[in-house]
Parts: C-alpha cells; sequence; structure tokens
C-alpha cells in the first residue's frame, strides 16, 4: 500500500471511528498543490458535512466545496484541508497553531496533523550582491535616494566580508512592492521581498565561483507549536535533508517503511548536456529533441510515454514543442503513429497521479539548484546559525541527494510508483539525459544518483544519435590512435599534443573528457592515464570490452579514468610493462 492509499483508508477510518462514538479528532492535511484537494476528498468519499476547504480568496470554487466558506462551519468539519503555503503565509506573520481560528476543530487546535508529500523546515533565501545591486536603478529613478545609498553600503560590505562569516542585513526601508508595482520588474520585486524578510537579520557569507558574494538566510515554516507532525515523502529516505533535520534539530523521528527494489525497470542514461545552460542553445536543444524521437521510435507505439523537460525561459525554448516537431519528423514516411506522448516540467513533477499506468518515462536534464541555494537550504534543514560553518563535502552531498529525490518524484509519476512483490510492474523503462561533467556553477552528477534512487535497476549506456566529432577533437583522436599504435604505448606530453592538434595544452585533457570523446577513444581499444604532474601515457587495449586490470588509483584520485563500457586507464612503464 502505498502512502496515498494510507492516508485515504485511515482517514476514513478516524472519519467513521468519530461518527460511531461521537467523539470525532480533528484531522488537517496539508498539500503541496490545490490539485490534490478534490482528488483526496474523492477517494477519501468524505460527505459534505465531514470537510472544509481553507486556501486562498482567489480560489472560491475549492473554498465552497464541503460545508462551505463559512468559516464558523469549518470548526465543525472534521477535517480540513489546506496547502503547504497557505499554512506558510500564515506563519510569516508570527501566528502559531493556537491563534489560526481557521484551522482549529471545535476551538482547538486539530491533532492530526498531516503533511502530504517533502518537507523543508525551513524556506531559504538566498540573494547575492548583485542581485541586491540591481535595485539601485530603480529606486534612484523613482527619487529614493536614502535608500540607493544604503544598498550600495550594504553591497560594498558583503564584498569584502569574508567567507563563512555573518552579517547584519539592514531594515533599508523598501518601498512596498503590492504599493509599488510599477517600482520594480518581476526580478526587482522578487529581490526587494527578499530584502525585506531578511531586515535586520543576520545572514551567513558565502563567496561563489559564478555570482560572487552571496548572503544566506532562512525562515522557519512551522509554527513553533505545530509538531507532531506526521510527514508522508515517498523520497524520504534519499535525502539528507531529514538526517540534518534530525541531528541539528532533534525533533524529528523516522518511522520504519517497507524497502523496494527496481529488477523490473530498465534505465538507459544518455551522458549528454541538457541543463540549463544546454537548453538556451538552439543546436543542443535540437540534438536532445533528436535524441528523445529516436527513445520514441523505438519504443511501443501501443504504450504512452511521459517525458519531463524543463519549464522554457523563453518561447523559443520550448523542449516540449521541439521534441513534438522532432518526433513527427522521424515518423514521416512510417507506416505507424507514434505512441502517445505526456509532458510534464519540473516543478509540476510531483503529487499527480494522472500517469500511473504509463511504464515509459523520458527525463531530459535534471533539476538542480544553484549552489548557493542549496547551501542555504542544506543550512535551513540542519538549523546551523549564520555564524556556523558547513563544509562544502556536506553541500554537495545534501546537494546531490536532493537531485536524487528530484529524479525518483519525476520518474515516480509513472508505473514505477506502483508495488507488485516487493518490486516495479514488469517492462518498466527510464530513459534520461544528464551530462556526468557538471559545470563550474553546479555540482558534477554521476550513475551513483540513479542506483540510489532506485536499487537493483538494470542501468545502460544510451546513445541515441551518431557520434559526431568537431575538427579538433578528431585531430586529437587521430595522434592519440598513432601514439597507441605502438606495442608499448607511449608518452604524450600536453604540449607536443597541443602543437600536434591545434588546442590549447589547457583544454586537453578537458577535451578528453567529454564523453563523446571517451566512447569514441574506447571504441578504438585506446587507453589513457594521466598522473597529477607528469606526462599523459596512451595505450592500446588488445580486447575493447574486456575488463583488464588496473593499478590502484592514488588517495586523490589521480591516476585512474574509467570510460565507457568498463575499461580503466593503465599506465604503462617505459620498460613496457604495465603496472598492475
Amino acid at each position: 500500500m502505498g502512502k496515498t492509499s494510507t492516508l485515504v483508508e485511515a482517514t476514513r477510518e478516524l472519519v467513521r471511528l468519530g461518527e460511531r462514538t461521537g467523539e470525532p479528532v480533528g484531522i488537517i492535511i496539508l498539500t503541496n498543490t490545490l490539485d490534490q484537494i478534490p482528488i483526496l476528498i474523492r477517494e477519501m468519499k468524505l460527505e459534505d458535512h465531514q470537510y472544509a476547504v481553507r486556501v486562498g480568496k482567489n480560489n472560491a470554487e475549492l473554498n465552497a466545496m464541503g460545508v462551505g466558506e463559512n468559516v464558523g462551519r469549518h470548526q465543525d468539519a472534521q477535517v480540513l484541508f489546506t496547502t503547504q503555503q497557505k499554512l506558510m503565509a500564515l506563519t510569516s506573520k508570527g501566528l502559531n497553531l493556537r491563534t489560526m481560528k481557521g484551522l482549529t476543530f471545535r476551538n482547538k487546535p486539530r491533532p492530526v496533523r498531516i503533511w502530504d508529500e517533502a518537507i523543508m523546515p525551513a524556506d531559504a533565501i538566498v540573494l547575492s550582491a548583485d542581485d541586491i545591486d540591481r535595485l539601485k536603478s530603480p529606486l534612484a529613478k523613482a527619487g529614493y535616494k536614502a535608500q540607493r545609498d544604503a544598498i550600495e553600503e550594504f553591497v560594498a560590505k558583503m564584498k569584502v566580508r569574508q567567507a563563512d562569516t555573518q552579517i547584519t542585513v539592514p531594515d533599508l526601508h523598501l518601498p512596498d512592492p503590492e504599493e509599488n508595482s510599477a517600482l520594480y520588474d518581476d526580478k526587482d520585486e522578487g529581490i526587494a521581498i527578499s530584502l525585506m524578510r531578511m531586515a535586520e537579520a543576520r545572514a551567513h557569507i558565502r563567496h561563489d565561483r559564478s555570482v560572487g558574494a552571496v548572503a544566506l538566510h532562512y525562515v522557519e515554516i512551522l509554527p513553533r507549536d505545530f509538531p507532531p507532525l506526521l510527514i508522508l515523502d515517498a523520497s524520504g529516505s534519499l535525502r539528507l535533508s531529514y538526517s540534518m533535520w534530525r541531528e541539528g534539530r532533534g525533533n524529528l523521528e523516522r518511522l520504519p517503511s517497507p524497502s523496494k527494489t527496481y529488477k523490473n525497470l530498465t534505465i538507459r542514461h544518455w551522458d549528454h548536456a541538457a541543463g540549463k545552460t544546454a537548453n538556451v542553445r538552439n543546436r543542443v536543444r535540437a540534438e536532445l529533441a533528436d535524441g528523445v524521437a529516436e527513445a520514441v521510435a523505438e519504443a511501443d507505439p501501443n504504450q504512452p510515454i511521459l517525458i519531463i523537460v524543463r519549464k522554457p525561459s523563453k518561447p523559443y525554448q520550448n523542449m516540449e514543442n521541439e521534441i513534438r516537431s522532432a518526433v513527427a519528423q522521424r515518423f514521416v514516411g512510417e507506416k505507424r503513429a507514434p505512441p502517445e506522448l505526456h509532458f510534464l516540467t519540473w516543478g509540476r513533477h510531483v503529487a499527480t497521479n494522472a500517469y500511473a499506468n504509463v511504464r515509459h518515462v523520458i527525463v531530459v536534464g535534471l533539476f538542480q539548484y544553484p549552489t548557493s541555494v542549496a547551501a542555504a537550504m542544506a543550512r535551513g534543514s540542519a538549523g546551523l546559525g549564520p555564524g556556523e560553518y558547513l563544509s562544502e563535502i556536506a553541500i554537495d552531498d545534501f546537494h546531490k541527494s536532493e537531485i536524487a529525490h528530484h529524479v525518483f518524484q519525476a520518474v515516480g509519476r509513472g508505473a514505477v510508483r506502483k508495488a507488485i512483490g516487493g518490486d516495479v510492474p514488469e517492462g518498466c523503462r527510464l530513459d534520461v539525459v544528464f551530462s556526468t561533467r557538471g559545470n563550474g556553477a553546479s555540482v558534477p552528477i554521476g550513475r551513483d544518483i540513479l542506483r540510489k534512487a532506485f536499487p537493483k535497476a538494470q542501468i545502460l549506456d544510451w546513445h541515441p544519435l551518431p557520434i559526431v566529432l568537431s575538427s579538433n577533437e578528431l585531430a586529437l583522436v587521430k595522434e592519440l590512435r598513432k601514439i597507441a599504435a605502438s606495442p608499448l604505448g607511449g608518452k604524450a606530453p600536453y604540449k607536443e599534443l597541443a602543437r600536434a592538434v591545434g588546442i590549447a595544452a589547457v583544454n586537453i585533457w578537458k577535451t578528453l573528457e567529454r564523453p563523446h570523446v571517451r566512447l569514441e577513444l574506447a571504441k578504438a581499444g585506446i587507453a589513457i592515464s594521466q598522473r597529477q604532474g607528469r606526462p599523459m601515457w596512451v595505450s592500446r587495449i588488445a580486447q575493447p570490452h574486456a575488463r583488464p586490470k588496473a593499478r590502484r588509483s592514488s588517495p586523490s584520485g589521480e591516476g585512474k579514468v574509467k570510460l565507457p563500457n568498463g575499461l580503466r586507464c593503465a599506465r604503462v612503464r617505459k620498460s613496457g610493462t604495465p603496472k598492475r
């Protein structure tokens, strides 16, 4: 039985028990989205007098359900549905549970409190010095010189403040965005609201390579008197946030959860750039769309496919449209129609059961946070003070666990959410695209993310498109072929390679790390190895698909590079005998 079924059956039983004994127990269910509320009501088979809905004023249809909008009648409705965002808004006003009169049952806090889906104990607020500096221009134009000067002074302090220290954010007395909508554009409005939330608070300072000085802060999302709270998170075992919450805050306890394997899930991974930067490049988007179209062409035409993509930053960057166009082009001349395609964007990849029977899911790119945001979230999970230290390793581990959580949630919209004999239904398939290289702004992601999220699933290489090397990449592979042609292999100094192929010496190794270049070398049976401060060695592996023993890598991790098909590079001695 899944978490949603458990929630439905437990609520129904509590309602039946209350009506039978005449002593009902008040229940509050906090959902992640508005869409979940009518679905839960329908599955629980609640009668109108048994429940109430309390959400934003703009959702009159939802508020009219059950006993209706009359707050007085809410007091007699045993089950109250609201959103997590509604609770956070009330908490931000300084209210505690006892003073949230609209959420009580017979004028007392509802003792059964259920949070459906994932939760973070704190809401992260992250502002870079450059973000804050943006406000100077609109404020100056509107005549707010004092505020403009105060921002300039604070930004200057941020930039010179040492990393892993704290800074007090002043109350800048900014014009309220709600009352001065013409003053700010959309981004500036968000920055102004965040600054107002941070006013007179102490923030943690970090320096990111990509954005410079950043102020990190968080605010609690739950009232202090809200526990006990039951959290229903299907990916809870993947997330380090709960471990950090338990160790740092001390008020969280994990409950036993049944294990599940994914032996019936086949995963194909295409090691290709598919993140935010890749999605703004026309050529890369076209490649991704063509690759997905190939996966669609190989699929069972009678089985629907769910595809997870990024929400477009601009209309012309719409990946759903590009994939649909590529699929239509791929099926020109075919005597069959493509499978039915469904799409979800990251951010809408949770809390829907609409695709629970779809066995084939395609994920294009991963849901990642900027490093500074991940750092703020990790600090909030652990309840760290602004002056307390958290290592970059801990932040990276936290971030990877959140990435695994989001992949699990996205794929879990399909049939893998079901359990049959402790495993997923037969024939489940996941095609996923992401680069294992990372970049300066994000944490490198390996396939261990997939292994942790889907234990015992079969994970395969996937190359839907022909490998096309650039002229420089071709020249480099050709030169390495020459060196490897010797029975003993040979030394390949970076400067000599650079002169031979026209690539800067500092970019030789970066070029060799590209997945399509590594694959081409592996196909040719070429092994490379490199130790810090020494030339690269090149050798030929007699049987490219074998797994030759490799020498143990140094503690720093240098000296061994994993290649496709399980190849590992082995440094060759001058005597010609591979060092084992």
